[in-house]
C-alpha cells in the first residue's frame, strides 16, 4: 500500500489482519499508526525519511518487530533492459526496478514521429505487445506511477524497429544498416517481406539513396545521358549527382542504369560528395589498390573514416559488384563517422 503525503494520524487498526498485505509506504508527515500495520503477512515498510524521523512516530514497536524498515527510500527508477522481436511482429520485452515492492509500471510506445501510447500497465518486470505493427520504428519507455506525482517519466529508453525481412537475419551485421536506411527512407525493400542484401546493387540505386540521404535538393541542368528517360524515377537523382561532379557517365552520353556498381565507385562518389577532402593517412592496407589507381584516395580516405575495412585485411576487391547489404552500410558509416548523424 502507498500511503498519501499530507496524512498525519491512522486509525489505530487501520490494517490489523490484512495479512495479505506486504509492503506499505508511509509518508514522513505521519505522526502516528499505532497498531495500524498489525498484519501478520507484512514484511516491509517503505520510509523516505530518515531513521531519527521514523523514531519519532507513535506506533506499536512489537508489530513492526519482524519487519524490514527501508530508510531514505526513494521510488525506484525503472529502466529497460531489452526488446525481443517475435516473428509474428510482437514484442517481448523486460525491465528491472531499483527496489523491492515497486508501484504502478507502464510501458509506453511511440512510432517515429507519432505521440506516446499505452502499450501495458503492469506491476511485473515484463511485457508484450501484440499491437505493434511489423516494419515500424518505435520508442519504449517505462514509467512509473508516484501517488504524490502522477505518471513519471525516466530517461531510459529503448527504440526499435520491427524488422519485416525475412532475409535479414536478427544476428547479421549487417542489420543496424538495413534497419536506418529503411526507417530513413533511403531505401526499401525488394518486396514488404524480402530486402534481397546479397543481390547486386544497380548504378541508378546508389544515386537514388545518396540523393534520398542528400534531402532530395533540387535539381537543375541538362541531363547529358541519352539512356535516362525524363519519365524515369531516378531521373532528378542522377542529375543531381551528375552536376554536382558526383557520378560520370559509361561514357559521355550514357549513363548505364542497370548496370551492378562496384564497390571502388561507391567510395569514390562518396569521397566526392564529401567534397574530396585532405586524406591524411599515408598507409595502404590493400595489396589489390595502388597509387595508379584514379579511386586510391577515396579508398584510404574511406579507411582512415571507419567506412570500410575491406573484404579482408589485404583485400579492398575494388572490381567486385557491390552489394545492397554492402551498400546501406557504406552509407551508414559514412552517415555516423563524416555527418555526425545519430537517426
Amino acid at each position: 500500500i502507498h500511503l498519501p503525503k499530507g496524512l498525519e494520524n491512522m486509525d489505530s487498526y487501520a490494517f490489523s489482519y490484512c495479512d495479505n498485505l506486504k509492503a506499505a509506504y508511509i509518508p514522513t508527515t505521519v505522526q502516528n499508526f499505532a497498531y495500524a500495520f498489525e498484519a501478520s503477512g507484512l514484511t516491509d515498510i517503505l520510509f523516505p525519511g530518515t531513521e531519527a524521523q521514523f523514531s519519532g512516530i507513535n506506533y506499536s514497536y512489537y508489530t513492526l518487530s519482524n519487519v524490514n524498515i527501508h530508510y531514505n527510500w526513494e521510488p525506484p527508477q525503472p529502466n529497460l533492459q531489452g526488446v525481443a522481436v517475435l516473428d509474428t511482429g510482437e514484442a517481448i520485452g523486460g525491465f528491472w526496478v531499483g527496489a523491492p515492492y515497486a508501484l504502478k509500471y507502464r510501458v509506453q510506445r511511440q512510432p517515429k514521429g507519432g505521440s506516446w501510447q499505452n502499450a501495458l500497465t503492469t506491476t511485473e518486470t515484463g511485457f508484450s505487445d501484440s499491437e505493434a505493427v511489423v516494419g515500424t520504428y518505435y520508442t519504449y519507455r517505462v514509467q512509473a506511477f508516484d501517488i504524490t506525482a502522477g505518471w513519471k517519466s525516466y530517461s531510459n529508453k529503448i527504440s526499435l524497429w520491427y524488422n519485416p525481412f525475412w532475409d535479414v537475419s536478427e544476428f547479421s551485421s549487417y542489420l543496424s544498416s538495413v534497419m536506418w536506411a529503411t526507417r530513413n527512407g533511403i531505401t526499401s525493400g525488394t518486396s514488404k517481406t524480402t530486402f534481397s542484401p546479397n543481390k547486386e546493387c544497380a548504378r541508378y540505386q546508389f544515386a537514388v539513396m545518396l540523393y534520398k540521404y542528400a534531402g532530395k535538393p533540387a535539381v537543375s541542368g541538362k541531363m547529358p545521358f541519352t539512356d535516362i528517360k525524363k519519365t524515369a524515377s531516378y531521373y532528378n537523382a542522377v542529375l543531381w549527382a551528375y552536376t554536382n561532379g558526383i557520378i560520370s557517365g559509361t561514357s559521355k552520353t550514357t549513363f548505364s542504369p542497370n548496370d551492378p556498381v562496384k564497390r571502388y565507385q561507391v567510395v569514390q562518389m562518396l569521397y566526392k560528395y564529401a567534397g574530396k577532402p585532405k586524406v591524411n593517412t599515408t598507409v595502404n592496407p590493400f595489396e589489390d589498390v595502388s597509387k595508379s589507381n584514379s579511386y586510391y584516395n577515396a579508398v584510404l580516405w574511406a579507411v582512415e573514416n571507419n567506412i570500410t575495412k575491406g573484404t579482408s585485411a589485404t583485400k579492398f576487391s575494388p572490381d567486385e559488384e557491390c552489394l545492397r547489404y554492402q551498400m546501406v552500410v557504406f552509407l551508414n558509416k559514412y552517415s555516423k563517422n563524416i555527418d555526425g548523424r545519430n537517426d
